[in-house]
């Protein structure tokens, strides 16, 4: 039997270390995270498996940053929808 759960934000992040190319140029390439089972709350019972349902999650907002080592702000931030 499958128990509907509640709404719960998910948080991800993925980090990458990039170089300079040629005349200092920086190119980012495309970035993408996944949600996990392992970042939301727990079961509420330790009997239940915790599952997404077919056509679940939704994606509802995001952020994407982009901050240069030794400081502290990030230089580009794009969020959306």
């Amino acid at each position: 039997m499958i128990v509907e759960s509640h709404e719960t934000t998910l948080s991800a992040s993925n980090e990458a270390t990039l170089t300079p190319g040629r005349n200092g140029r920086l190119r980012v390439g495309a970035r993408s995270v996944s949600p996990s089972l392992d970042l939301a709350e727990p079961c509420p019972n330790p009997n239940w498996t915790p599952e997404f349902h077919a056509g679940s999650p939704t994606l509802d907002s995001f952020s994407y940053t982009l901050t240069f080592n030794g400081f502290t702000g990030a230089y580009i931030t794009i969020t959306g929808p």
